[in-house]
C-alpha cells in the first residue's frame, strides 16, 4: 500500500527531549492556497467533487485525529511525541495520500532565531512558494522563556496543507530537531548546531478517495481546511514572543558551554512508517 500524504497543511510541531527524554511536543497547523469547497456540500460531495478536496483532506485529517485522541488546541503540550508518530503513521497508510518526496538536509546553525529562519527557509522544498511561511511556522513555535527542564533536543515539525488552483491538494509533514538551551533564568537560546530537517510530501488522489473512506463513511464530520487548522494547533506558549529581534543568542551566557548532541531519532520514525515510499 502507497504512503500518504495530500494538502497544504501547515503544521508545526514541537517536541522537546531533555538528555534524550522528550519533555513537550506542540504543533502549528495551517493551510494554504485557493479553497474552492462549497460549504454547503454534503459530505458526499466533499469526497466526490475535487474542488470540495481541501474540505475533504481536513475532514479526514480530522477523523484520524478522533481514533488517535489527538486534539492539540485542548490538550495543550504533550510530554512525547508518541501521539504525532502514531498520527503520522495511520496518515502515511491512507492509500489516497499519495508519497510523492522525501528529503532530511541538516541545517548548520550558527545560533539564534533569526539564522535558523533564514536556513529552514533556504532547505525547505517549497510546495506553493511558502517557505518562509513554513519557517516562521517553526520558528514561532519556540518560546522565549521556558523551564530550565526544557533545555535539551526539540523536534518542531510543521505540517502544511496546500489546496492549488486546479484543486491538486498537497500534504507536507516537516520536523526539525535542534537543541534548545534554558538558562537558569529561564530565557531560552539556540546555541550554533547542526539540526536536522526532515520534509515528507504527499498528494489526494481523488480517484480512491471515496472507495477509501467507505469503512468510516458515516463517522465522518465535514470541516473546513481553516477550521482544522486551528483546531489543531497548540496554543503559543507562555513566554513566546513573535520579535525575533528580541530573541537572540547571547554570547555571555554559560549555557552555550552545554552541548547539545545532534541525534537523527526522526530518521528512525521514518523508516519505521516506510516514508521512504516502498510501503
Amino acid at each position: 500500500m502507497q504512503l500518504v500524504y495530500s494538502l497544504l497543511l501547515i503544521f508545526s510541531v514541537v517536541a522537546i527531549a531533555v538528555q534524550g527524554q522528550e519533555a513537550a511536543m506542540s504543533i502549528k497547523t495551517l493551510f494554504t492556497g485557493v479553497d474552492n469547497s462549497d460549504p454547503n456540500a454534503s459530505v458526499f460531495d466533499v469526497m466526490y467533487d475535487p474542488k470540495n478536496h481541501a474540505t475533504a483532506t481536513a475532514t479526514i485529517l480530522q477523523y484520524f485525529a478522533v481514533q488517535k485522541d489527538f486534539h492539540p488546541k485542548k490538550q495543550g503540550l504533550y510530554k512525547s511525541a508518541d501521539k504525532l508518530v502514531e498520527y503520522e503513521f495511520i496518515i502515511g497508510v491512507f492509500r489516497p495520500f499519495v508519497f510523492k518526496s522525501k528529503q532530511n538536509p541538516v541545517l548548520k546553525l550558527e545560533g539564534g532565531p533569526i539564522q535558523l529562519k533564514e536556513a529552514i527557509a533556504a532547505a525547505y522544498s517549497p510546495i506553493s512558494g511558502k517557505a518562509d511561511v513554513v519557517a516562521a511556522a517553526f520558528v514561532d513555535q519556540i518560546p522565549s522563556s521556558a523551564d530550565p527542564s526544557l533545555s535539551g533536543l526539540w523536534d518542531i515539525a510543521v505540517i502544511t496543507i496546500h489546496a492549488g488552483d486546479d484543486n491538486k491538494i498537497t500534504l507536507d509533514i516537516s520536523t526539525l530537531e535542534i537543541g534548545i538551551l534554558v538558562d537558569n533564568d529561564g530565557s531560552v537560546f539556540i546555541p550554533p548546531q547542526d539540526a536536522g530537517l526532515y520534509q515528507v510530501t504527499h498528494e489526494l488522489d481523488p480517484e480512491h478517495l471515496l472507495e477509501d473512506v467507505a469503512d468510516f463513511f458515516d463517522d465522518l464530520s465535514k470541516i473546513d481546511a481553516e477550521t482544522f487548522a486551528d483546531n489543531f494547533s497548540t496554543p503559543n506558549p507562555e513566554g513566546s514572543n513573535p520579535s525575533l529581534d528580541a530573541w537572540l543568542f547571547g554570547s555571555d551566557h554559560s549555557c552555550q558551554e552545554k552541548p547539545i548532541p545532534f541525534k537523527y531519532r526522526r530518521q528512525r520514525l521514518y523508516r519505521l512508517s516506510r516514508l521512504s515510499g516502498d510501503y
